[in-house]
């Protein structure tokens, strides 16, 4: 098995509630780099980009929306 697919395995869904995806979309915003592991979060529909999609679920958090 490739390094890429190892990587790409242990990737999850970004979890709002979790504080460690908070924390490490928090490095990614100060970094402008998720660190030697990559990305850890999956992307879904009908976003185009991750850390436009974890804005949008932290923003409709804060706010209240579902």
């Amino acid at each position: 098995m490739s390094k890429l697919d190892e990587n790409v395995r242990k990737r999850k869904y970004f979890d709002i509630k979790d504080a460690s995806d908070i924390k490490r979309f928090k490095y990614f915003i100060v970094n402008s780099a998720w660190g030697s592991s990559g990305c850890p979060f999956l992307l879904e529909e009908p976003f185009l980009n991750i850390p436009d999609m974890i804005r949008y679920k932290i923003t409709n958090e804060f706010l209240g929306i579902k």
